[in-house]
């Protein structure tokens, strides 16, 4: 079978391209920012993994890497679902608080305060707080500015699942699933427009959904 799993992957009809990274803590926990590549603070590192999943005519050929460990695997399309969400089932011994399950903010906003926090600039965090602060949902008896800050200091880990195929007309076309790990599972960001301003809802999923979204994604694509 491996001549024709090899053959999935050299000539897929739809293309899966998967990046996991997950931070880990080294000598013992300590509050985290959102993860990056290499080294972490307050003694954590990042652990990544890739997987580039190729599907044509029913069949799926899946190649993942982790480190120095490279996996292959072939299987029917029915058995994808269950794959992808393997790839996240996972969790972190880190456990900063996380935010709220359910979030609606401004894009700028989420962006904006994550910059902020990388470059040091509490002045422009307050600013952009000011500004889209009364755009912004969250759940009754939450505190919003509370949310926003946990939104970034709880991030263990990220995944991101880019999906490409052609279309009926020809055209390749792509999308994407973004996904954020917090101690007490994922969040999916879904980025949608709201009386003209463009906003990005956090909700919590299972690594089930993983499967779903990317199924509606491949629908896309080559429709």
């Amino acid at each position: 079978e491996l001549p024709g799993a090899l053959d999935v992957l050299a000539r897929p009809e739809t293309a899966v391209d998967l990046d996991l990274v997950v931070r880990r803590p080294t000598t013992g926990a300590a509050p985290v920012a959102a993860p990056g590549d290499g080294a972490g603070p307050g003694g954590s590192t990042d652990v990544q993994l890739r997987a580039w999943h190729r599907r044509r005519a029913g069949r799926v050929t899946a190649v993942a890497t982790a480190g120095a460990q490279v996996e292959i695997g072939w299987f029917d399309d029915r058995s994808w679902a269950a794959e992808l969400a393997r790839v996240a089932a996972v969790t972190s011994a880190l456990a900063p608080t996380p935010p709220a399950r359910d979030l609606t903010l401004p894009h700028e906003l989420m962006l904006g305060v994550g910059v902020a926090r990388r470059t040091d600039a509490p002045r422009l965090t307050e600013e952009l707080l000011r500004r889209h602060l009364p755009h912004m949902r969250v759940p009754e008896g939450a505190d919003a500015r509370e949310q926003v800050q946990l939104l970034h200091s709880g991030v263990v880990g990220r995944l991101r699942a880019v999906v490409s195929g052609q279309g009926d007309d020809g055209r390749r076309k792509v999308g994407w699933v973004s996904w954020l790990l917090f101690s007490d599972g994922w969040r999916t960001l879904r980025p949608h427009v709201d009386s003209g301003v463009s906003q990005v809802g956090v909700h919590h999923v299972e690594p089930s959904a993983l499967g779903r979204e990317v199924a509606r994604l491949v629908a896309g694509v080559t429709s």
